[in-house]
């Protein structure tokens, strides 16, 4: 089957911040508030797109109508779109008929009434199209094509070394094409990278871990794939990727932070990201000074950083050994390495707890390379949770898998399918 490519959905200064609404991934998609204005809001570039294109004039637009609402607020019966769209039912029942037919909608059991028959229920197809998420790590790129609903259909690691802005992103964009190339109908692409990006994801203004500058990173990789691309801080796609629920059913609030070459943190609140503000500079605690007697850091010229005292090379530079080395000799229990790795996770665990102080959030999950170590380093982050918080119980800590490229996809469909 042609792959279909769609040239979209771009973010503008005016798209407004990252909306999320999750109870489920599924929801975190498909979840919409309405008011007043609900047939407005209920319409959206991408949704258009997936109607075919001889399905023009009205019919096309109150397609698109129907076809967002069962989206954003399904199950619905047919009796319930035309309550919401106050479209004939002959129309309705038409246009059902026609988005079915597409692939679009499906419907999914029956629901019995206190009077008449069983009202039929209609969904939208997740899988009618798909969104490509990237996820750039320090060492490799994960690339992942998911539904609409942030499902993983397909997920390629792809070894990268330090290099140019360019040279990344030529890697990812010859694994895009060839991802697209076995998926129909691709509709965009969500990025996490490192460092500031600057709203709306467009531009990575500046990544000290990678020595990148003011790298027009959308504008390149559309120019090689033709997909729509929007960007976002690599800690940010984790947290989205990991926000988890809460007993009472309310979303968690979450804090993560990336280990790698840098430390960087991304932040949860009450099921929405918080992607940054006027500048993009959100959860970028990697460069706040934590030791003003510290070393001086290569990257910012600051000294005592976070990353100056507990980023990767830190703890290369300390031990004078290669990556593999250090990890195998922490889970040997070398007395020295212990130290150095136990230092620095205490210095993670006292930034976290500036964190958590301002945040209060249900749980703490880390991810990145530096998570290799294991027990040692984590132990260390949790002891100093406590100590800087002995009158509460501190918020649970767990090393997660770096699923950022997930949460790329679902930052992508987010942006898309709920601008606001």
């Amino acid at each position: 089957m042609e792959t279909q490519h769609y040239n979209l959905y771009r973010p503008s200064a005016h798209s407004g911040p990252l909306n999320s609404e999750p109870t489920t991934v599924d929801h975190m998609v498909r979840h919409t508030v309405l008011g007043s204005d609900r047939l407005a809001r209920y319409t959206h570039p991408v949704i258009d797109t997936l109607l075919p294109s001889g399905l023009g004039g009205a019919r096309r637009v109150n397609a698109a109508t129907v076809l967002s609402l069962i989206r954003s607020r399904g199950p619905l019966s047919r009796t319930d779109v035309i309550a919401e769209c106050r479209l004939s039912k002959a129309t309705v029942s038409g246009l059902v008929a026609e988005l079915i037919s597409y692939g679009l909608v499906v419907e999914t059991g029956t629901v019995a009434q206190p009077r008449g028959r069983s009202r039929i229920m209609l969904e939208f197809n997740p899988a009618a199209a798909h969104v490509i998420g990237v996820q750039i790590s320090d060492d490799h790129i994960y690339v992942v094509t998911t539904d609409l609903a942030g499902v993983i259909v397909t997920s390629t690691t792809v070894a990268s070394r330090p290099g140019t802005a360019e040279d990344v992103i030529a890697l990812i964009a010859a694994e895009v094409n060839r991802q697209a190339s076995n998926t129909p109908l691709i509709l965009g692409i969500g990025v996490g990278a490192p460092g500031v990006v600057e709203p709306p994801g467009r531009v990575i203004r500046i990544a000290l871990s990678h020595g990148w500058h003011d790298v027009a990173f959308a504008d390149q990789l559309e120019s090689l794939t033709d997909l729509p691309v929007v960007v976002t801080n690599r800690a940010q796609t984790v947290a989205l990727a990991h926000m988890v629920i809460r007993e009472d059913g309310r979303s968690a609030t979450l804090a993560h932070a990336f280990l790698g070459d840098g430390v960087v943190a991304g932040v949860a609140i009450d099921g929405r990201i918080h992607s940054g503000g006027a500048h993009g500079r959100a959860g970028e605690i990697g460069h706040v000074t934590v030791d003003p007697t510290g070393p001086e850091c290569p990257s910012c010229g600051g000294r005592g950083c976070l990353t100056s005292l507990a980023g990767r090379q830190r703890l290369l530079d300390e031990l004078g050994m290669s990556w593999p080395q250090v990890v195998t000799r922490t889970r040997a229990g070398d007395p020295v390495t212990l130290e150095v790795v136990s230092r620095a996770g205490r210095w993670i665990g006292r930034s976290l707890a500036s964190i958590a102080a301002v945040l209060d959030p249900d749980v703490i999950v880390l991810s990145g390379p530096t998570t290799e170590l294991g027990a040692p380093l984590l132990e260390a982050i949790e002891e100093q949770l406590r100590a800087s918080a002995p009158a509460t119980e501190p918020a649970p800590v767990s090393v997660v898998a770096e699923d950022g490229a997930q949460g790329a996809a679902l930052f992508w469909l987010q942006r898309a399918l709920n601008p606001r």
